[in-house]
């Protein structure tokens, strides 16, 4: 794949993240609106994870499940941070 194509792959996924960074960042005062924007970036993560694998014949369920993983320890611990007990 030409390196142009990576730098628009990588530049949607840096995009993700930043649009759920200014979420949490905009939504100081509402734990849950920044969980849900945490949430949100992390679904974009994982399609986008499936999608750049996929465009380089390279998606297999065990790339998919990585990237699942990353999501559900980012996502518990966003929420063990947000929710505290």
């Amino acid at each position: 794949m030409e390196s142009r194509e990576h730098l628009w792959h990588y530049s949607i996924l840096v995009l993700v993240v930043l649009v759920g960074l200014f979420g949490v960042a905009v939504f100081k005062q509402n734990p849950s609106a920044r969980f849900f924007s945490i949430f949100f970036s992390v679904v974009g993560y994982v399609l986008w994870g499936a999608w750049h694998h996929y465009i380089e014949h390279r998606f297999s369920w065990v790339v998919l499940s990585e990237y699942l993983l990353v999501a559900l320890v980012v996502l518990a611990s966003a929420s063990l941070i947000l929710f505290p007990f």
